[in-house]
């Protein structure tokens, strides 16, 4: 018979944000164990590293794109077969890209979705390296106002 414990995972609102980006991109507040009722670890502000599992930054920066592109369909009034349509994908597929079931969709076809939507993509590489051998990538977007 094993000896297992559950962990708790207490995740914060985040006004503006859906219930799937919010279940894939918040940090949990606190864990505890019913073990160790007593003991709270901080979140490092990447749920994929605080769980363990493998390429941590790449899910982060997946459930980021996943958010915006549910934004971008919103915004637009599409449906999904609408959206489907656009992105050259089937209506599951953005299903599943805006409940955020991400498992199988790369980096790159994410990226081809949201310039299929309209949305500018820009990557920049600072001219910096990182000394302790940790890297990491960073999405984000700026709502801006054409002049």
């Amino acid at each position: 018979m094993s000896n297992t414990t559950q962990t708790k995972i207490k995740t914060r609102h985040v006004p503006g944000m859906k219930a799937a980006a919010v279940r894939m991109l918040s940090a949990p507040e606190e864990i505890t164990s019913p073990a160790e009722e007593n003991q709270v670890i901080a979140g490092s502000g990447n749920i994929f590293a605080d769980l363990s599992l493998p390429n941590p930054d790449e899910l982060q920066v997946k459930a980021a794109i996943a958010n915006r592109i549910e934004d971008l369909i919103e915004d637009a009034g599409h449906t999904q077969a609408q959206a489907a349509l656009r992105m050259g994908i089937s209506q599951p597929d953005v299903s599943n890209i805006v409940r955020g079931r991400l498992k199988g969709y790369t980096l790159d076809r994410l990226i081809e979705c949201l310039l299929a939507m309209g949305q500018e993509v820009e990557i920049r590489m600072p001219n910096n390296r990182v000394t302790d051998g940790r890297a990491s990538i960073t999405v984000s977007y700026v709502d801006s106002v054409a002049q």
